[in-house]
C-alpha cells in the first residue's frame, strides 16, 4: 500500500507563485490545487501578498515626489 507524501502548504504556493518551477512539476501543483483547500487557501494569500508588495514598490507620482522634496529641504533649514 501506498503512503501519501506530506506536503507544505506554504511552501507550494511559494514554489508556484515564484515562477521557477519545472513546466511537469507546476502543471502538477496546478491540478493539486484545484484537489487541496490547504493549499489553495496558502496560493491566494501568496497571490495577495505578492500584488499588495508590488503596489508597495510603485513609484510615487512626480508631483508628489516634487513635494517631499521640498519637504525635506525646508525641514533641513528650520
Amino acid at each position: 500500500m501506498r503512503t501519501r507524501k506530506q506536503h507544505d502548504p506554504e511552501r507550494n504556493a511559494v514554489m508556484f507563485l515564484s515562477g521557477q518551477l519545472r513546466t511537469r512539476v507546476r502543471r502538477r501543483l496546478e491540478r493539486h490545487l484545484l484537489d487541496c483547500e490547504d493549499c489553495w487557501e496558502e496560493f491566494l494569500l501568496g497571490r495577495r501578498g505578492k500584488l499588495l508588495a508590488e503596489r508597495a514598490r510603485e513609484i510615487a507620482p512626480s508631483w508628489l515626489r516634487e513635494r517631499v522634496r521640498a519637504s525635506v529641504a525646508t525641514a533641513e533649514f528650520e
